[in-house]
């Protein structure tokens, strides 16, 4: 006999299944003229017996919730859900759920506590016990707006170009007409599969009136739009993954497939990126960068208090489209990034009975393609390491130097003065490495900061800053620790 409101409802929905079986099969049975009457015959009282057991189950439910509403609380009133619930949510905060009366379980249609099911009364939290569902912010692709999306199977895109041979006058009568080339392509769209799956148990959707289905179909469509931002966005994308990211380099791992553009600062690779691209590609070109990308350079320019409050395309010339996933900021046609969807986005809900456990899932299957790879510049090298190091730099722990009438001691890697003030940076460019490195910077991105960049930023690349024929053979070498192994001048 079950005990709670809840485990009596779970029987009935599952009685509620069984029947509509049944009766299904009845149906397909009496359609069948080859079908034997006695197994129709039995089958009809199959279905009579199943509907005469949920009617004593809902009897018992009636009476249940009864006996419920006759609770008395506290204050010898009738315990309503709401004050279940106070009791519920005080007693979780404090720790003290084995002292929970039944009565508020049963109010609430939960299983006490102490059961070893996910269905668990222990597993309602103050958020399903509200009036509202608190919910993480969803995760959007902003790229959508811009970028070309379809849902069409197994897509194959025709690529054209067409290219002038001789674009020569005509020198004298008779000479054949000049003619255009033509070069075509086909871009083949492809099936990734992406499963998503959220659990929630069969407590928790029972015990509030919310629609907590449609939040976590939300939740999946959001997961869904993370994916797509990680594949476009991926700076080592997976095996066979390569065409979706914008990221993505030769096979030599040294060279980015969209074409990098340097620049003096971060505003100066933005318009010397936006220059760089062609003039077929200029009326749709826009921005995508971090915002934190974009505030530093606001913060260098002059008048910047002023420049804050505009809108970023005013000060770029060109649509800025925010996107925390663009380490890199990336100027472009973004209607040559191409997603499509291979079929419809299927969302289903499946239920475990014995663990009492509800499965909302998600599946799609898409591929993205960065169609015209011209279309795209990047902003390449645009950031150098500089040293702004003291004296003191390489100086024991304790050394004491004079600094202008002031005595500065090396203490735990910082120059400090006799009161404890910063006097100065001690960390040369070798420990900047490191720890940019540790930071996640890519080695071979940080040894160029320290090295050509800046030499190319004073005009001495010439002669400094790359290992080269001809240069200044100044070789640091590092250990897999990136500790210095041995000095070469």
């Amino acid at each position: 006999m079950p005990r709670t409101m809840f485990e009596l409802e779970e029987r009935i929905a599952d009685l509620r299944m069984q029947i509509s079986t049944e009766a299904d099969g009845l149906v397909t049975m009496a359609t069948d003229a080859g079908a034997k009457m006695d197994d129709v015959r039995a089958k009809q009282q199959r279905v009579k017996d199943l509907q005469e057991r949920l009617a004593v189950l809902e009897t018992e439910r009636a009476k249940m919730a009864e006996k419920a509403k006759g609770t008395m609380g506290a204050e010898g009133e009738a315990m309503s859900r709401q004050e279940a619930a106070g009791m519920f949510y005080r007693a979780a905060m404090m720790g003290q759920m084995d002292k929970l009366p039944r009565m508020a379980y049963e109010q609430l249609g939960a299983k006490p506590a102490g059961s070893e099911d996910q269905g668990s009364g222990s597993k309602l939290l103050a958020t399903t016990l509200s009036n509202e569902l608190l919910l993480e912010p969803q995760v959007t692709n902003p790229l959508r707006g811009r970028m070309m999306v379809t849902n069409i199977p197994g897509l194959k895109l025709p690529k054209l170009g067409f290219a002038v041979d001789n674009d020569s006058f005509i020198s004298k009568d008779g000479e054949t007409a000049k003619e255009l080339k033509l070069s075509g392509d086909t871009v083949d769209f492809g099936r990734y599969e992406l499963p998503l799956k959220a659990t929630v148990s069969e407590s928790l959707l029972r015990s509030t009136p919310l629609n907590i289905e449609a939040a976590v179909n939300a939740g999946l469509e959001s997961a869904q739009a993370a994916k797509e931002l990680k594949v476009i966005f991926a700076e080592s994308p997976a095996s066979g993954e390569e065409h979706m990211s914008l990221y993505a380099k030769d096979s030599g791992g040294s060279n980015y497939l969209c074409k990098a553009v340097e620049g003096a600062d971060l505003l100066d690779a933005i318009l010397a990126a936006a220059g760089d691209l062609e003039d077929v590609y200029q009326a749709g070109a826009c921005v995508v960068m971090r915002r934190q990308d974009y505030y530093g350079f606001i913060r260098s320019l002059a008048n910047a208090e002023a420049l804050f409050g505009r809108k970023p395309e005013d000060v770029i010339g060109y649509p800025v489209i925010f996107c925390e996933k663009a380490t890199i900021p990336v100027v472009g046609d973004f209607r040559y990034l191409h997603l499509n969807y291979d079929g419809d986005t299927y969302f289903d809900t499946d239920k475990d009975v014995t663990k009492r456990l509800r499965y909302f899932t998600c599946n799609a299957e898409y591929d993205i393609h960065v169609v015209l790879r011209a279309a795209f510049r990047l902003l390449g090298d645009r950031a150098l390491i500089v040293s702004d190091s003291m004296r003191a730099n390489g100086m024991p722990e304790g050394e004491a130097f004079d600094l202008g009438g002031q005595m500065v001691t090396v203490h735990q890697g910082k120059a400090l003065l006799p009161d404890g003030t910063i006097a100065g940076s001690v960390t040369n460019l070798h420990q900047e490495i490191k720890n940019l490195v540790s930071f996640g910077v890519p080695f071979e991105q940080a040894v160029k900061a320290a090295t050509l960049l800046p030499a190319r930023a004073i005009g001495l690349d010439g002669e400094i800053g790359s290992i080269a024929p001809g240069k200044r053979a100044d070789l640091v070498v590092l250990d897999e620790n990136l500790d210095i192994a041995a000095v070469y001048h």
